[in-house]
């Protein structure tokens, strides 16, 4: 997981691998804090552990409708990569599961 330039619409797999948050343990659900300064929040692990169902901020709410998913392959795995749809300024902590 990280945070990417506001311009971004899809990653590459070295863009991937540049992220910040680079450790998912055994599964696909974490909580995470981002401080954007115009950015995009991308959140990123292997397919074979499911697809996300929820994306919460720090209040609770329901974001989950504002990422689009997509599929790239990093060193032949594939990856789920969720990416906000509109960058934002702000600072917070976001439930993925």
């Amino acid at each position: 997981a990280g945070l990417v330039d506001a311009s971004k619409t899809a990653l590459t797999a070295t863009e991937i691998k540049a992220l910040t948050h680079q450790a998912v343990q055994n599964s696909k659900s974490r909580t995470l804090s981002f401080t954007q300064n115009n950015q995009k929040i991308a959140y990123c692990y292997p397919a074979y552990l499911g697809n996300l169902s929820s994306i919460k901020d720090g209040n609770g709410f329901q974001g989950f409708s504002g990422y689009t998913k997509s599929t790239v392959d990093v060193d032949g795995v594939t990856y789920n990569v969720y990416l906000s749809a509109n960058a934002a300024t702000a600072s917070g902590s976001y439930t993925f599961a």
